[in-house]
């Protein structure tokens, strides 16, 4: 009889560890089509900021006002999904969240700081989702040896 319950009691903790590993499995899935959607998100993102990045002249004030309004709809999406932008200008430049796509020339206390941002990154939940691409400043001494 002892012997029956400990069976019994064995199989419900193994069917509960059955289970309890495949929770993880569907949460890792789901962070993983979560990160999906919010990358295609980042791309309307990045569209607004090439757009907005014009001379406020050149477009109609309505047309620029509205999407205004709209990207910052998006940002509060986002922000509410969990996603924030870095703002890495003036900062030394760190390979873990910025990807150098250009070094200016700069004075030597300016080398390694980033001095441009290209396209924005942006961290979900504190996670680096995207790095910045950004210009760096290195200087002109290495190249006139």
């Amino acid at each position: 009889m002892s012997e029956d319950l400990d069976r019994d009691g064995m199989k419900k903790i193994l069917d509960m560890l059955d289970y309890s590993t495949e929770l993880s499995e569907q949460r890792a899935e789901h962070h993983r089509e979560m990160s999906g959607l919010l990358l295609s998100l980042l791309d309307v993102m990045d569209s607004f900021d090439r757009l907005l990045g014009e001379d406020p002249g050149l477009a109609e004030q309505g047309v620029a006002g509205t999407c205004r309004l709209i990207a910052r709809q998006l940002g509060a999406v986002l922000e509410g999904a969990g996603v924030r932008a870095v703002h890495p200008m003036g900062t030394t430049v760190d390979p873990r969240a910025h990807e150098v796509v250009g070094v200016q020339p700069a004075p030597a206390s300016r080398g390694g700081i980033v001095l441009e941002v290209i396209r924005r990154g942006y961290e979900w939940h504190d996670r680096l989702l995207r790095p910045a691409q950004v210009i760096i400043g290195g200087s002109d001494e290495e190249d006139s040896g």
